[in-house]
């Protein structure tokens, strides 16, 4: 896995996590009724896949960028073929 890639799935995680975690800790402390936490929830729910969303695209486009630059180096020749 290139440093680029690993960076992004590396940040993924940290955003995933974060979410996890900031949505346990807003459910124990929040002075909030029921549907109005839940409500925060399904906010917090929906910006999260946006998120991911956003960092997926990235590392496709960077899976293509790498796929083409492979490609690219090799000429079109499959990798391992007699050159």
């Amino acid at each position: 896995m290139s440093g680029k890639v690993q960076e992004i799935a590396t940040l993924a995680a940290w955003v995933a996590g974060g979410t996890l975690v900031g949505l346990g800790v807003g459910m124990l402390y929040a002075p909030r009724t029921g549907s109005d936490t839940r409500r925060a929830i399904v906010r917090h729910a929906k910006r999260a896949q946006i998120e991911a969303i956003r960092v997926g695209r990235a590392v496709q486009s960077g899976v293509a960028e790498m796929k083409k630059s492979i490609v690219a180096k090799h000429d079109g020749q499959p990798i391992g073929a007699a050159a």
